[in-house]
């Protein structure tokens, strides 16, 4: 009994640790021996508790598992035949679609082995510290960032700390927004609750947190914290018709929307990218025309009416978006899987004038590109279980895991429409936190207090 409980205590404690550390970079190394760590405890645990106690029989997590396998033979089949380098898709094979499988198993069994097993540290607890990383890297970020808005007087985007780049820290941003929300929703509908938090301590951390990504500047971030609000307030009015008089439902509503809107305004005023968004969308559509998305040190960025440079970063994004829908339809079985199967169908359509290795900053479209349309429908398919299980888990057992899934996958899914976020260690930890609310989410695991 005392060697199961020191390795449910090892296990948490390597999963905090690999949280921590999956977003920072040049730290392949030690992710690697973490992960490599949390998943010998999970098979130690797993032969002292026996198998029963991570099997399943649910329906919706059997069709996952044969989605994710299909889409392994599907790859595996493309580096065989039809995959520009099948070598690369062979390492990428390996490097990222299985490892991002195991970090789902790992995120499954975990959950699983606290619900039914002998495990010392409660459910509600021990999801509480596998998540807490995400929430103290914003927190410092934002200190961070205020801290330096105190001592230069300018709003300081793109400063980060420790995590690489102002889009991962959004991740985690968003992420922990998705998981506030749908706690705090499940207790305002459901009087159901699953964090061992309080819900004026809850509430208080979403201003902070959006506070982080006013001060980066964050415009996807925005994005995906404004679509999370209103779902919510959409999921509220649902739940609430018929217990709350219509004016006073229409009045909370309206105030809602209000605050959400103010949000906006303010994050636009700050970011002056917005000012030239509209112009640089007909520019960016003009691909032929303008051909600074192809190579950027060949052809020069495109100019306003005003002289400015178009915004670079729409720019880029809208012009790679419709090259690669095109690239995909001419080539609907795609390149073969890798993460830089958009700059080798673009190399093979522009020989000579591409700049290899990249990708298009959609995820959706990198994974499109590599898998082709089969691929991609089976994608769709595994993101339709998990949306599936969360809202099964929420609106019919009315977990607050389940809600916290249905959230978390939709915004991951929605961030890879216009961010890569589909490949390395973000794709394993949203494989990972999205496995793991599965098993937190299933009928027969509502551990909530």
């Amino acid at each position: 009994m005392k060697r199961t409980a020191s390795l449910y205590y090892a296990l948490t404690f390597l999963l905090f640790a690999l949280m921590f550390v999956w977003p920072l970079g040049h730290t392949i190394a030690l992710r690697l021996m973490l992960f490599s760590g949390a998943l010998l405890c999970v098979g130690l645990l797993v032969h002292a508790e026996g198998r029963r106690t991570v099997a399943t029989d649910d329906t919706y997590v059997k069709v996952a598992a044969f989605l994710w396998l299909a889409l392994a033979v599907w790859i595996l089949l493309g580096a065989l035949t039809f995959a520009s380098d099948p070598a690369k898709v062979l390492v990428e094979l390996r490097g990222q679609w299985l490892r991002g499988g195991l970090a789902g198993l790992l995120g499954f069994m975990t959950a699983a082995l606290v619900l039914r097993g002998r495990s010392p540290i409660a459910p509600p607890l021990m999801f509480s510290l596998i998540v807490a990383p995400m929430f103290l890297q914003t927190l410092i970020q934002a200190g961070y960032s205020l801290w330096l808005w105190w001592g230069s007087g300018a709003l300081p985007f793109d400063q980060t700390l420790f995590v690489q780049g102002k889009a991962k820290v959004s991740y985690l941003t968003n992420t922990a927004l998705a998981i506030l929300c749908a706690e705090l929703m499940a207790r305002i509908t459901f009087r159901r609750s699953f964090l061992p938090l309080g819900s004026r301590f809850l509430a208080a951390l979403i201003p902070l947190l959006l506070l982080c990504l006013y001060l980066l500047g964050v415009r996807n971030g925005v994005f995906g914290a404004v679509f999370l609000f209103l779902s919510c307030m959409v999921l509220y009015a649902v739940s609430q018709r018929k217990r709350i008089r219509g004016a006073v439902l229409a009045l909370t509503l309206a105030a809602g929307i209000a605050a959400v809107a103010s949000f906006v305004w303010v994050a636009e005023k700050a970011d002056i990218r917005w000012q030239n968004f509209a112009q640089t969308v007909p520019i960016a559509w003009d691909t032929q025309t303008h051909r600074a998305w192809l190579n950027q040190d060949k052809y020069p960025y495109p100019q306003l009416a005003d002289g400015r440079i178009v915004d670079i970063s729409a720019y880029e994004r809208i012009a790679w978006f419709k090259e690669g829908a095109l690239l995909l339809k001419e080539h609907p079985l795609g390149f073969g899987y890798s993460r830089t199967a958009f700059s080798d169908g673009l190399a093979a359509k522009y020989p000579g004038e591409v700049l290899l290795g990249k990708h298009s900053h959609s995820g959706l479209l990198d994974f499109a590109l590599g898998t082709g349309i089969p691929g991609l429908l089976l994608w769709f398919a595994l993101i339709a279980c998990f949306v599936a299980i969360g809202w099964r888990g929420f609106f019919r057992y009315h977990h607050p895991a389940g809600l916290a899934l249905l959230f978390v996958v939709m915004g991951f899914f929605g961030r890879s429409l216009i961010d890569s976020n589909l490949r390395d260690h973000m794709l394993e930890q949203s494989l990972f936190l999205c496995c793991l609310l599965v098993a937190f989410s299933l009928p027969r695991n509502r551990s909530e207090s």
